[in-house]
Protein backbone atom coordinates (compact mmCIF):
# COMPACT_ATOMS: atom_id res chain seq x y z
CA UNK A 1 0.00 0.00 0.00
CA UNK A 2 1.70 2.70 -0.79
CA UNK A 3 1.27 6.73 0.89
CA UNK A 4 -0.74 8.28 -1.81
CA UNK A 5 -0.77 12.00 0.02
CA UNK A 6 3.31 12.06 0.45
CA UNK A 7 3.87 10.98 -3.22
CA UNK A 8 1.42 13.69 -3.93
CA UNK A 9 2.97 16.27 -1.72
CA UNK A 10 6.10 15.45 -3.64
CA UNK A 11 4.54 16.00 -6.98
CA UNK A 12 3.23 18.79 -5.96
CA UNK A 13 6.32 20.51 -4.54
CA UNK A 14 8.20 19.57 -7.70
CA UNK A 15 5.89 21.16 -9.93
CA UNK A 16 6.13 24.38 -7.83
CA UNK A 17 10.14 24.25 -7.75
CA UNK A 18 9.60 23.64 -12.25
CA UNK A 19 7.01 26.63 -12.16
CA UNK A 20 9.74 28.96 -10.43
CA UNK A 21 12.64 28.03 -12.83
CA UNK A 22 10.49 28.23 -15.87
CA UNK A 23 9.73 32.05 -14.56
CA UNK A 24 13.17 32.64 -14.08
CA UNK A 25 14.39 31.46 -17.35
CA UNK A 26 11.41 33.17 -19.42
CA UNK A 27 11.54 34.87 -22.08
CA UNK A 28 15.13 32.66 -22.89
CA UNK A 29 16.14 35.19 -25.88
CA UNK A 30 16.72 37.45 -22.58
CA UNK A 31 17.76 35.39 -19.67
CA UNK A 32 20.46 32.83 -21.54
CA UNK A 33 23.34 34.34 -22.74
CA UNK A 34 24.94 32.67 -25.67
CA UNK A 35 28.15 32.79 -26.54
CA UNK A 36 30.38 33.80 -29.79
CA UNK A 37 30.16 30.79 -31.71
CA UNK A 38 26.12 30.42 -31.62
CA UNK A 39 24.47 34.18 -31.48
CA UNK A 40 27.41 36.46 -32.34
CA UNK A 41 28.29 39.60 -29.78
CA UNK A 42 29.95 42.68 -30.01
CA UNK A 43 33.79 43.76 -31.10
CA UNK A 44 35.06 46.78 -29.22
CA UNK A 45 37.86 48.56 -31.47
CA UNK A 46 40.70 50.26 -29.04
CA UNK A 47 42.89 52.76 -30.77
CA UNK A 48 45.40 54.65 -28.59
CA UNK A 49 45.04 57.90 -27.83
CA UNK A 50 48.44 58.91 -28.95
CA UNK A 51 51.67 58.35 -30.65
CA UNK A 52 52.97 55.16 -29.08
CA UNK A 53 56.05 52.64 -29.48
CA UNK A 54 55.19 48.91 -30.33
CA UNK A 55 56.69 48.18 -26.93
CA UNK A 56 53.90 49.83 -25.39
CA UNK A 57 51.29 48.63 -27.53
CA UNK A 58 52.30 44.95 -27.44
CA UNK A 59 52.39 45.16 -23.60
CA UNK A 60 49.02 47.08 -23.35
CA UNK A 61 47.61 44.20 -25.80
CA UNK A 62 48.92 41.37 -23.76
CA UNK A 63 47.79 43.47 -19.86
CA UNK A 64 44.06 43.52 -21.65
CA UNK A 65 44.47 39.96 -23.16
CA UNK A 66 45.10 39.39 -19.16
CA UNK A 67 42.16 41.48 -18.01
CA UNK A 68 39.55 39.36 -20.29
CA UNK A 69 40.80 35.99 -19.49
CA UNK A 70 40.72 36.94 -15.75
CA UNK A 71 36.87 38.20 -16.16
CA UNK A 72 36.35 34.58 -17.02
CA UNK A 73 33.91 35.41 -20.05
CA UNK A 74 33.72 32.28 -22.31
CA UNK A 75 34.22 32.56 -26.15
CA UNK A 76 35.95 35.94 -25.71
CA UNK A 77 38.45 37.12 -28.08
CA UNK A 78 41.54 39.34 -28.09
CA UNK A 79 43.60 40.36 -31.41
CA UNK A 80 45.93 43.43 -32.71
CA UNK A 81 45.48 44.57 -36.26
CA UNK A 82 48.45 46.09 -37.53
CA UNK A 83 47.11 49.52 -37.68
CA UNK A 84 47.59 49.04 -33.50
CA UNK A 85 44.24 48.47 -33.01
CA UNK A 86 43.03 46.19 -30.33
CA UNK A 87 40.36 44.05 -31.61
CA UNK A 88 38.06 42.81 -28.75
CA UNK A 89 35.11 40.50 -29.56
CA UNK A 90 32.81 39.38 -26.59
CA UNK A 91 29.55 37.54 -26.51
CA UNK A 92 26.16 39.32 -25.67
CA UNK A 93 25.86 39.92 -21.83
CA UNK A 94 23.91 42.07 -19.28
CA UNK A 95 26.80 44.18 -18.21
CA UNK A 96 28.54 44.81 -20.77
CA UNK A 97 29.71 48.40 -20.83
CA UNK A 98 31.31 48.07 -17.38
CA UNK A 99 32.84 45.34 -18.99
CA UNK A 100 34.21 47.23 -21.80
CA UNK A 101 35.18 50.07 -19.07
CA UNK A 102 37.57 47.44 -17.11
CA UNK A 103 39.05 46.46 -20.59
CA UNK A 104 40.04 49.96 -21.74
CA UNK A 105 41.07 51.97 -18.57
CA UNK A 106 44.15 52.07 -17.45
CA UNK A 107 44.00 51.29 -14.10
CA UNK A 108 46.27 54.14 -12.48
CA UNK A 109 45.43 54.25 -8.82
CA UNK A 110 46.91 57.47 -6.91
CA UNK A 111 46.85 58.66 -3.12
CA UNK A 112 46.57 62.53 -3.11
CA UNK A 113 46.26 64.83 0.20
CA UNK A 114 43.46 67.18 -0.47
CA UNK A 115 44.29 70.85 -0.02
CA UNK A 116 41.25 72.14 -0.71
CA UNK A 117 38.01 72.65 -2.85
CA UNK A 118 37.46 74.58 -6.63
CA UNK A 119 34.27 74.98 -6.24
CA UNK A 120 32.39 76.61 -9.84
CA UNK A 121 29.07 78.63 -9.09
CA UNK A 122 26.39 79.86 -11.96
CA UNK A 123 23.71 81.83 -11.43
CA UNK A 124 20.14 80.47 -13.39
CA UNK A 125 17.95 82.77 -14.22
CA UNK A 126 14.18 82.01 -13.46
CA UNK A 127 11.99 80.91 -16.71
CA UNK A 128 8.78 83.30 -17.40
CA UNK A 129 5.93 80.84 -17.18
CA UNK A 130 4.12 80.48 -20.40
CA UNK A 131 0.59 82.61 -19.79
CA UNK A 132 -3.08 80.55 -19.58
CA UNK A 133 -5.48 81.19 -22.52
CA UNK A 134 -7.77 83.32 -19.90
CA UNK A 135 -4.91 85.84 -19.86
CA UNK A 136 -3.97 85.83 -22.98
CA UNK A 137 -7.26 87.01 -23.53
CA UNK A 138 -7.38 89.78 -21.38
CA UNK A 139 -3.80 90.38 -22.30
CA UNK A 140 -4.86 90.84 -26.19
CA UNK A 141 -6.07 94.71 -26.21
CA UNK A 142 -3.32 95.83 -24.30
CA UNK A 143 -0.94 99.06 -25.60
CA UNK A 144 2.00 97.98 -28.02
CA UNK A 145 3.91 99.18 -25.47
CA UNK A 146 3.40 96.95 -22.49
CA UNK A 147 4.16 94.15 -25.50
CA UNK A 148 7.53 95.64 -26.10
CA UNK A 149 7.87 95.25 -22.64
CA UNK A 150 7.30 91.91 -22.31
CA UNK A 151 9.61 90.60 -25.29
CA UNK A 152 12.12 91.57 -23.23
CA UNK A 153 11.45 88.64 -20.96
CA UNK A 154 10.98 85.33 -22.99
CA UNK A 155 12.86 82.51 -23.64
CA UNK A 156 15.60 83.83 -22.65
CA UNK A 157 14.03 83.81 -18.56
CA UNK A 158 13.99 86.88 -16.26
CA UNK A 159 16.94 89.02 -16.27
CA UNK A 160 18.50 89.05 -12.69
CA UNK A 161 19.99 92.50 -11.83
CA UNK A 162 23.83 92.93 -11.58
CA UNK A 163 22.85 94.71 -8.14
CA UNK A 164 21.35 91.61 -6.61
CA UNK A 165 24.18 89.17 -8.20
CA UNK A 166 26.93 91.29 -6.57
CA UNK A 167 25.05 91.44 -3.31
CA UNK A 168 24.73 87.62 -3.15
CA UNK A 169 27.87 86.70 -4.00
CA UNK A 170 29.60 89.26 -1.68
CA UNK A 171 27.34 87.03 0.67
CA UNK A 172 28.35 83.95 -0.32
CA UNK A 173 32.33 85.47 -0.30
CA UNK A 174 31.34 86.65 3.31
CA UNK A 175 30.36 83.56 4.51
CA UNK A 176 33.11 81.18 3.76
CA UNK A 177 35.75 84.19 4.60
CA UNK A 178 34.03 83.77 7.95
CA UNK A 179 34.74 79.70 7.79
CA UNK A 180 38.36 79.76 6.28
CA UNK A 181 39.72 83.35 6.50
CA UNK A 182 40.09 85.64 3.47
CA UNK A 183 43.68 84.49 3.09
CA UNK A 184 41.94 80.89 1.93
CA UNK A 185 39.77 82.08 -0.47
CA UNK A 186 40.48 82.82 -4.47
CA UNK A 187 37.57 84.51 -6.54
CA UNK A 188 37.85 84.65 -10.16
CA UNK A 189 34.48 85.84 -12.34
CA UNK A 190 34.08 83.92 -15.44
CA UNK A 191 30.95 86.17 -17.02
CA UNK A 192 27.88 87.94 -15.72
CA UNK A 193 26.21 84.86 -14.05
CA UNK A 194 29.22 82.28 -13.63
CA UNK A 195 32.29 82.75 -10.87
CA UNK A 196 34.82 80.24 -9.43
CA UNK A 197 36.09 80.05 -5.83
CA UNK A 198 39.39 78.00 -4.93
CA UNK A 199 38.87 77.22 -1.18
CA UNK A 200 41.93 76.21 0.75
CA UNK A 201 41.79 73.96 3.71
CA UNK A 202 37.90 73.13 3.16
CA UNK A 203 36.89 69.99 3.49
CA UNK A 204 34.75 67.98 0.67
CA UNK A 205 31.66 67.44 2.41
CA UNK A 206 30.78 69.74 4.56
CA UNK A 207 31.43 72.48 2.26
CA UNK A 208 28.91 71.03 -0.16
CA UNK A 209 26.47 71.38 2.26
CA UNK A 210 27.16 74.70 3.59
CA UNK A 211 26.71 75.64 -0.43
CA UNK A 212 23.66 73.89 -0.48
CA UNK A 213 22.23 75.95 2.91
CA UNK A 214 23.91 78.86 1.55
CA UNK A 215 22.01 78.88 -1.99
CA UNK A 216 18.89 77.52 -0.46
CA UNK A 217 18.91 80.34 1.87
CA UNK A 218 19.11 82.82 -0.65
CA UNK A 219 16.39 81.39 -2.88
CA UNK A 220 13.86 81.80 -0.13
CA UNK A 221 14.30 85.53 -0.16
CA UNK A 222 14.31 86.05 -3.70
CA UNK A 223 11.95 86.19 -6.37
CA UNK A 224 13.64 85.90 -9.71
CA UNK A 225 16.94 83.72 -8.77
CA UNK A 226 15.33 80.12 -9.46
CA UNK A 227 18.55 78.65 -7.67
CA UNK A 228 22.49 79.08 -8.31
CA UNK A 229 23.64 75.56 -9.64
CA UNK A 230 27.00 73.88 -8.86
CA UNK A 231 29.08 73.63 -12.45
CA UNK A 232 32.00 72.29 -10.74
CA UNK A 233 33.26 70.40 -7.67
CA UNK A 234 36.97 69.47 -7.65
CA UNK A 235 39.16 68.46 -4.89
CA UNK A 236 42.81 70.76 -4.98
CA UNK A 237 45.56 68.41 -4.45
CA UNK A 238 48.62 68.33 -3.20
CA UNK A 239 50.99 66.02 -2.30
CA UNK A 240 50.86 62.35 -4.98
CA UNK A 241 51.84 59.08 -4.15
CA UNK A 242 51.56 56.38 -7.57
CA UNK A 243 50.19 53.04 -5.87
CA UNK A 244 50.08 51.58 -9.12
CA UNK A 245 53.31 49.22 -9.80
CA UNK A 246 53.53 48.60 -6.07
CA UNK A 247 50.96 46.22 -4.91
CA UNK A 248 51.54 43.00 -3.97
CA UNK A 249 48.18 41.61 -3.69
CA UNK A 250 44.24 42.93 -4.35
CA UNK A 251 41.22 41.27 -3.29
CA UNK A 252 37.89 42.46 -3.30
CA UNK A 253 36.27 41.64 -0.13
CA UNK A 254 31.76 41.01 -0.07
CA UNK A 255 29.63 43.68 2.15
CA UNK A 256 28.92 42.04 5.59
CA UNK A 257 25.56 40.98 6.64
CA UNK A 258 24.19 42.85 9.34
CA UNK A 259 26.72 45.50 9.62
CA UNK A 260 25.41 48.62 6.64
CA UNK A 261 28.52 50.46 6.79
CA UNK A 262 30.45 47.17 5.75
CA UNK A 263 29.94 47.58 2.54
CA UNK A 264 31.86 46.09 -0.90
CA UNK A 265 35.19 46.97 -0.87
CA UNK A 266 38.71 46.26 -2.51
CA UNK A 267 42.06 45.25 0.02
CA UNK A 268 45.41 47.09 -1.68
CA UNK A 269 48.58 45.48 -0.46
CA UNK A 270 51.04 47.63 -0.72
CA UNK A 271 55.01 46.60 -0.99
CA UNK A 272 57.59 47.68 1.55
CA UNK A 273 58.91 50.72 -0.87
CA UNK A 274 55.15 52.21 -0.53
CA UNK A 275 54.45 51.27 2.93
CA UNK A 276 57.39 53.67 4.07
CA UNK A 277 56.35 56.29 1.29
CA UNK A 278 52.31 56.17 2.64
CA UNK A 279 53.56 56.44 6.03
CA UNK A 280 55.56 59.45 5.44
CA UNK A 281 52.56 61.19 3.47
CA UNK A 282 50.46 60.51 6.18
CA UNK A 283 53.20 62.07 8.74
CA UNK A 284 53.29 65.64 6.63
CA UNK A 285 49.57 66.18 6.10
CA UNK A 286 48.27 65.80 9.50
CA UNK A 287 45.09 67.46 9.17
CA UNK A 288 43.99 67.30 5.69
CA UNK A 289 41.87 64.80 3.67
CA UNK A 290 44.01 61.09 1.95
CA UNK A 291 42.09 60.51 -1.45
CA UNK A 292 42.41 57.95 -3.15
CA UNK A 293 42.10 58.14 -6.93
CA UNK A 294 41.18 55.97 -10.16
CA UNK A 295 41.58 56.58 -13.55
CA UNK A 296 41.16 60.25 -12.39
CA UNK A 297 37.92 59.17 -10.32
CA UNK A 298 37.51 60.52 -6.95
CA UNK A 299 36.34 56.82 -4.85
CA UNK A 300 37.31 57.92 -1.31
CA UNK A 301 38.42 60.49 0.72
CA UNK A 302 39.71 59.54 5.25
CA UNK A 303 40.72 62.73 7.47
CA UNK A 304 44.55 62.50 8.47
CA UNK A 305 44.99 62.25 12.26
CA UNK A 306 47.62 60.97 14.77
CA UNK A 307 45.14 58.57 15.73
CA UNK A 308 45.08 57.22 11.80
CA UNK A 309 48.42 57.04 11.41
CA UNK A 310 49.81 53.15 12.27
CA UNK A 311 52.91 52.52 14.71
CA UNK A 312 53.71 49.97 12.38
CA UNK A 313 54.57 50.12 8.52
CA UNK A 314 51.13 50.81 6.66
CA UNK A 315 50.58 48.12 3.96
CA UNK A 316 47.19 47.75 3.71
CA UNK A 317 44.52 50.65 1.99
CA UNK A 318 40.70 49.92 1.39
CA UNK A 319 39.08 51.26 -1.61
CA UNK A 320 34.79 51.02 0.54
CA UNK A 321 31.66 51.68 -0.64
CA UNK A 322 31.77 49.85 -4.23
CA UNK A 323 28.29 49.33 -4.96
CA UNK A 324 28.00 45.40 -5.94
CA UNK A 325 30.54 42.75 -5.85
CA UNK A 326 30.85 42.15 -9.34
CA UNK A 327 32.28 45.66 -9.76
CA UNK A 328 34.79 44.82 -6.48
CA UNK A 329 35.84 42.16 -8.21
CA UNK A 330 36.66 43.98 -11.40
CA UNK A 331 38.67 46.89 -9.91
CA UNK A 332 40.49 43.95 -8.48
CA UNK A 333 40.99 42.38 -12.31
CA UNK A 334 42.00 45.78 -13.27
CA UNK A 335 44.32 46.41 -11.13
CA UNK A 336 46.15 42.89 -10.46
CA UNK A 337 47.20 43.11 -14.19
CA UNK A 338 48.62 46.54 -14.05
CA UNK A 339 48.53 49.83 -15.39
CA UNK A 340 48.28 50.54 -18.84
CA UNK A 341 51.16 52.02 -20.34
CA UNK A 342 48.74 53.71 -22.47
CA UNK A 343 45.44 55.65 -22.91
CA UNK A 344 42.93 53.82 -25.35
CA UNK A 345 39.32 55.57 -26.50
CA UNK A 346 36.40 53.36 -28.07
CA UNK A 347 36.57 53.66 -31.82
CA UNK A 348 34.02 51.82 -32.71
CA UNK A 349 31.23 49.11 -31.46
CA UNK A 350 30.32 46.35 -34.32
CA UNK A 351 27.68 43.47 -34.09
CA UNK A 352 29.36 40.11 -35.09
CA UNK A 353 28.08 37.02 -36.20
CA UNK A 354 28.70 33.63 -34.72
CA UNK A 355 31.81 32.53 -35.62
CA UNK A 356 30.42 28.77 -36.44
CA UNK A 357 28.44 30.23 -39.54
CA UNK A 358 24.99 30.39 -39.54
CA UNK A 359 24.41 27.50 -42.13
CA UNK A 360 26.02 25.45 -39.42
CA UNK A 361 24.61 25.96 -36.58
CA UNK A 362 20.54 25.81 -38.39
CA UNK A 363 21.77 22.47 -39.56
CA UNK A 364 22.51 21.61 -36.12
CA UNK A 365 19.65 22.90 -34.15
CA UNK A 366 17.67 20.44 -36.48
CA UNK A 367 19.70 17.25 -35.72
CA UNK A 368 18.82 18.46 -32.31
CA UNK A 369 15.44 18.18 -33.05
CA UNK A 370 15.11 15.56 -34.77
CA UNK A 371 17.58 13.68 -32.33
CA UNK A 372 15.60 14.95 -29.07
CA UNK A 373 12.18 13.90 -31.24
CA UNK A 374 13.76 10.44 -31.98
CA UNK A 375 14.80 9.75 -28.31
CA UNK A 376 10.90 10.47 -26.96
CA UNK A 377 9.15 8.60 -29.69
CA UNK A 378 11.35 5.87 -28.79
CA UNK A 379 10.72 5.78 -24.94
CA UNK A 380 6.86 5.82 -26.03
CA UNK A 381 7.24 3.12 -28.31
CA UNK A 382 9.06 0.95 -25.84
CA UNK A 383 7.69 1.52 -22.43
CA UNK A 384 4.51 3.34 -23.46
CA UNK A 385 2.92 4.00 -20.36
CA UNK A 386 6.60 4.33 -18.45
CA UNK A 387 7.80 5.95 -21.57
CA UNK A 388 5.01 8.64 -21.11
CA UNK A 389 5.75 9.10 -17.38
CA UNK A 390 9.36 9.70 -18.50
CA UNK A 391 9.04 11.63 -21.16
CA UNK A 392 7.58 14.61 -18.83
CA UNK A 393 10.21 13.89 -16.22
CA UNK A 394 12.80 14.66 -19.17
CA UNK A 395 11.24 18.19 -19.89
CA UNK A 396 11.01 19.19 -16.30
CA UNK A 397 14.63 18.17 -15.95
CA UNK A 398 15.58 20.27 -18.59
CA UNK A 399 13.92 23.19 -17.82
CA UNK A 400 15.50 22.71 -14.42
CA UNK A 401 18.88 22.05 -15.81
CA UNK A 402 18.67 25.40 -18.02
CA UNK A 403 17.27 27.64 -15.01
CA UNK A 404 20.14 26.24 -12.80
CA UNK A 405 22.84 27.03 -15.61
CA UNK A 406 21.62 30.50 -16.39
CA UNK A 407 21.72 31.48 -12.37
CA UNK A 408 25.04 30.63 -12.43
CA UNK A 409 25.31 33.36 -15.61
CA UNK A 410 26.78 30.73 -17.49
CA UNK A 411 27.64 31.66 -21.71
CA UNK A 412 26.36 28.96 -23.52
CA UNK A 413 28.57 27.90 -25.86
CA UNK A 414 28.94 24.61 -28.73
CA UNK A 415 30.78 23.32 -25.92
CA UNK A 416 28.21 24.25 -22.95
CA UNK A 417 25.59 22.53 -25.09
CA UNK A 418 27.98 19.11 -25.09
CA UNK A 419 27.68 18.93 -21.33
CA UNK A 420 23.82 19.13 -21.74
CA UNK A 421 23.74 16.58 -24.08
CA UNK A 422 25.73 14.41 -22.14
CA UNK A 423 23.95 15.64 -18.64
CA UNK A 424 20.38 14.09 -20.78
CA UNK A 425 22.26 10.88 -22.31
CA UNK A 426 22.88 9.91 -18.58
CA UNK A 427 19.63 10.88 -17.45
CA UNK A 428 17.81 8.43 -20.32
CA UNK A 429 20.13 5.87 -19.59
CA UNK A 430 19.40 6.01 -15.99
CA UNK A 431 15.92 6.00 -16.40
CA UNK A 432 16.04 2.67 -18.94
CA UNK A 433 17.98 1.12 -16.14
CA UNK A 434 15.19 1.63 -14.04
CA UNK A 435 12.72 0.29 -16.04
CA UNK A 436 14.87 -2.72 -17.42
CA UNK A 437 14.44 -3.25 -13.30
CA UNK A 438 10.82 -2.78 -13.33
CA UNK A 439 10.47 -5.36 -16.11
CA UNK A 440 12.62 -7.82 -14.72
CA UNK A 441 10.19 -7.59 -11.70
CA UNK A 442 7.30 -8.31 -13.75
CA UNK A 443 7.94 -10.77 -15.17
CA UNK A 444 8.86 -12.72 -12.05
CA UNK A 445 5.37 -12.01 -11.57
CA UNK A 446 5.56 -9.19 -9.07
CA UNK A 447 2.44 -6.14 -9.35
CA UNK A 448 2.65 -3.31 -10.87
CA UNK A 449 3.12 -1.33 -7.75
CA UNK A 450 5.28 -3.56 -5.98
CA UNK A 451 7.73 -4.06 -9.50
CA UNK A 452 8.13 -0.13 -9.70
CA UNK A 453 9.17 0.35 -5.97
CA UNK A 454 11.52 -2.71 -6.39
CA UNK A 455 13.00 -1.48 -9.25
CA UNK A 456 13.90 1.79 -7.70
CA UNK A 457 15.37 0.51 -4.84
CA UNK A 458 17.66 -2.12 -7.06
CA UNK A 459 18.83 0.01 -9.50
CA UNK A 460 19.47 2.79 -6.97
CA UNK A 461 23.34 2.26 -6.30
CA UNK A 462 24.67 1.79 -9.64
CA UNK A 463 22.28 5.08 -10.81
CA UNK A 464 24.19 6.50 -8.06
CA UNK A 465 27.90 5.42 -8.88
CA UNK A 466 27.31 6.41 -12.67
CA UNK A 467 26.33 10.22 -11.19
CA UNK A 468 28.82 10.42 -8.78
CA UNK A 469 31.54 9.34 -11.18
CA UNK A 470 30.53 11.70 -14.01
CA UNK A 471 29.96 14.55 -11.21
CA UNK A 472 33.73 13.82 -9.25
CA UNK A 473 35.23 13.85 -13.66
CA UNK A 474 32.97 16.61 -14.14
CA UNK A 475 34.47 18.96 -11.08
CA UNK A 476 38.13 17.93 -11.87
CA UNK A 477 37.88 19.39 -15.50
CA UNK A 478 36.21 21.93 -14.31
CA UNK A 479 39.34 22.58 -11.90
CA UNK A 480 41.91 21.96 -14.32
CA UNK A 481 40.34 22.48 -17.79
CA UNK A 482 40.47 25.53 -20.04
CA UNK A 483 37.60 27.83 -20.46
CA UNK A 484 36.07 25.98 -22.99
CA UNK A 485 36.15 22.60 -20.54
CA UNK A 486 34.90 24.34 -18.18
CA UNK A 487 31.87 25.47 -19.92
CA UNK A 488 31.19 21.52 -20.89
CA UNK A 489 31.41 20.08 -17.31
CA UNK A 490 29.18 22.77 -15.53
CA UNK A 491 26.28 21.44 -16.93
CA UNK A 492 27.45 17.68 -16.55
CA UNK A 493 28.33 18.44 -12.69
CA UNK A 494 24.56 20.06 -12.48
CA UNK A 495 22.67 17.24 -14.66
CA UNK A 496 24.38 14.53 -12.63
CA UNK A 497 22.80 16.00 -8.88
CA UNK A 498 19.10 16.69 -11.05
CA UNK A 499 19.12 13.11 -12.44
CA UNK A 500 19.32 11.54 -9.01
CA UNK A 501 16.84 14.39 -7.80
CA UNK A 502 14.18 14.00 -10.25
CA UNK A 503 14.44 10.05 -10.83
CA UNK A 504 14.04 9.42 -7.28
CA UNK A 505 11.39 12.31 -6.06
CA UNK A 506 9.06 13.33 -9.15
CA UNK A 507 9.19 10.08 -11.21
CA UNK A 508 8.96 7.75 -8.87
CA UNK A 509 6.05 9.84 -6.96
CA UNK A 510 4.37 9.84 -10.87
CA UNK A 511 4.77 6.02 -11.37
CA UNK A 512 3.42 4.66 -7.91
CA UNK A 513 0.29 6.78 -7.93
CA UNK A 514 -0.47 5.99 -11.66
CA UNK A 515 0.15 2.61 -10.88
CA UNK A 516 -3.50 1.37 -11.42
CA UNK A 517 -3.05 2.96 -15.37
CA UNK A 518 0.15 1.53 -15.93
CA UNK A 519 -1.79 -2.07 -14.68
CA UNK A 520 -3.97 -1.47 -17.49
CA UNK A 521 -1.42 -0.71 -20.17
CA UNK A 522 1.97 -2.70 -19.67
CA UNK A 523 5.55 -2.06 -20.83
CA UNK A 524 4.87 -4.05 -23.95
CA UNK A 525 2.23 -6.72 -25.28
CA UNK A 526 4.47 -9.36 -24.71
CA UNK A 527 4.35 -8.60 -21.02
CA UNK A 528 0.23 -8.16 -20.54
CA UNK A 529 0.20 -12.13 -19.24
CA UNK A 530 2.87 -11.18 -16.33
CA UNK A 531 1.03 -8.11 -15.00
CA UNK A 532 -1.77 -9.49 -12.02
Amino acid sequence: MINRFWHITIIILFLIMVAGALYLIYPPDKKINTGLDLSGGIQIILSPEEEISEDSIREAFLMIKDRVKRLKIVESRVTMDESKRILVQLPKIDNLESIISIIKNRGYLELKIVKGIDVGLKYIEKKEEEPSKAEEEESSGAEEETKDKDKKTTDEGVKISPEEIEQTTLMILEKFKEQLGEENIEYEKISDLEFNLKLKGANLQNTYIAILQLTMGEISESETIERIEITKYDPIYGDTVAISGHLKDVKPIPAQRGYQEMKNSVILNLDEELQKRFKSLLEQNIGDDLSIVLDGAFRTITDISEETIPDEEANLIYIPNIETFEEAENISIMLQTGTLPINFKVDNKVDVGPTLGEDIIYKSLIAIYVGFALVLISMLIYYRSLGLVSVISLIMFLILLFSIVTLTKVVLTIYSFSGIFLAVGVYVFSNILIYEKVKEELKKGRSITTSIDFGFKNSLNDIFYINMSIFVIALVVNYFGTKQLKGLSLPAIIGSILTIITLFTFTRSSLLLSSGFLQKYSLKPFLRKNVS
